[in-house]
């Protein structure tokens, strides 16, 4: 999705700074529903898994209207989407697992 230090560099300000009520949580909101029902269309997975600052910490991009959008789709309307339970950490720890199965491998 958007990093922070992306917003960050845009707007001079990171995420944490910018009100939720900015109009910049709806365009991002909206730019990553399209972008996650795009993806979905040519993956066609179960489940969605969201993490970061920008999904689980405040302010955050609201899952709702991401849900909605691919609700609107018959290809994408069965998708769940969730927060990730490893919050803003998920990222870390799946690196972490790749690098444990590329180093067996080897």
């Amino acid at each position: 999705m958007v990093p922070g230090s992306v917003i960050a560099a845009r707007f001079g300000k990171p995420p944490y700074a910018i009100a939720q009520e900015d109009p910049l949580w709806h365009q991002l909101t909206e730019y990553s529903a399209v972008a996650l029902r795009n993806v979905a269309q040519l993956w066609m997975p179960q489940c969605i898994m969201l993490g970061g600052l920008m999904v689980v910490g405040y302010p955050t991009i609201p899952l709702e209207p991401i849900r909605a959008e691919l609700k609107k789709h018959p290809l994408t309307k069965g998708i769940d989407i969730r927060k990730a339970a490893c919050g803003v950490f998920g990222g870390l720890y799946g690196a972490m697992r790749v690098a444990q199965l590329v180093g067996r491998q080897e």
